[in-house]
């Protein structure tokens, strides 16, 4: 529900359908840990717009390990705080386990065995798992972009589907 969340927050709160899919899965932990990957993505938002403004503070460079005329190839994080976060939880899913899988069996075994352990996973990996997610949206926007600027597409519910797609085949 990233586009929507991205375009017009009440409409998800207006929705009785959205509104049981929101509270259906939804608990403290994942609402904690949720604002804690968000806000750390902020930070990575922040270190993007500050280089912009300032070349010279460059820590988004190191963060992503390229270089200066990489950089524009990027200009999608000043809006892609949702589809940041919501790539990020689709590669957790795979690379760790979804949430709804903690302590049960995946193909005979018990990848997580507790919320702490999944919390710990993706607290010791977080630079890993957002450095992919921006990876999946950069792929996508040079797969779908089409001329339409970044702002755009990262508010597309079209090209959201499409960048979870491109996160799943790579993982099946």
């Amino acid at each position: 529900m990233g586009p929507i969340a991205k375009l017009n927050k009440a409409k998800l709160f207006n929705n009785k359908n959205n509104l049981e899919k929101i509270f259906k899965k939804l608990n403290a932990e994942k609402v904690l840990l949720s604002y804690n990957v968000y806000s750390y993505i902020s930070d990575i938002i922040t270190m993007f717009r500050r280089y912009r403004r300032n070349n010279a503070k460059n820590e988004i460079l190191e963060f992503l390990e390229v270089n200066e005329e990489e950089i524009n190839d990027y200009i999608f994080m000043n809006t892609a705080d949702i589809f940041l976060l919501s790539a990020f939880s689709e590669i957790v899913r795979h690379e760790i386990c979804p949430f709804d899988k903690i302590g049960k069996e995946i193909n005979g075994d018990i990848k997580i065995n507790n919320f702490e352990e999944w919390e710990h996973e993706i607290k010791e990996d977080m630079d890993i798992y957002i450095k992919k997610a921006i990876s999946f949206i950069k792929d996508t926007m040079d797969k779908e972009a089409n001329g339409k600027p970044p702002a755009t597409l990262t508010k597309n519910a079209t090209f959201h589907r499409s960048m979870i797609l491109n996160i799943r085949e790579a993982y099946s």
